[in-house]
């Protein structure tokens, strides 16, 4: 068995009439305020393709690290239902991170990684207001002034 893809999301779907899936907010970083933080919730899709004399079901472990460190593991069965190929989805809740690093989920089959993505998780300096730049600049009819502006906004109150 080898793994062709592997992404993580916010939410993977999958359409029952097409057989299609979906990522939707694909995660390849997220920027975290302080630590320790709880991630809601992380999908996975994992595509495989069963190999000459793989078995129809191969049983396996979804291993998640945190920069090395192993922070959650759990078993899992791929069953190839006699196709050649398989997508495992897993979605994963309540994940705690301690501190920033690279957030990695891997799919293991006895000593072997068949698959696994990784996710930057970096921290945020502080906790960030975004403001305009500067005001609308007007002319001195007190109208928007036309043409490329570029002023310095201070409020000298």
């Amino acid at each position: 068995m080898r793994c062709q893809f592997a992404a993580c999301a916010n939410r993977i779907v999958r359409d029952v009439d097409t057989d299609t899936v979906s990522l939707i907010d694909l995660a390849e970083s997220t920027l975290v305020p302080m630590f320790p933080i709880v991630m809601p919730e992380l999908a996975c899709l994992f595509i495989l393709q069963r190999e000459e004399g793989d078995k129809r079901e191969i049983d396996g472990m979804a291993v998640l690290t945190l920069s090395g460190e192993e922070i959650f593991k759990a078993p899992i069965t791929i069953n190839f239902n006699g196709k050649s190929r398989f997508r495992q989805i897993l979605t994963l809740a309540g994940i705690v991170l301690p501190h920033p690093g690279v957030l990695k989920l891997a799919l293991v089959v006895g000593d072997r990684e068949q698959g696994s993505r990784e996710i930057d998780v970096m921290s945020a300096a502080k906790p960030q207001l975004r403001l305009p730049l500067a005001p609308i600049a007007e002319n001195e009819e007190g109208r928007p002034a036309t043409g490329p502006t570029l002023e310095a906004y201070t409020d000298s109150r």
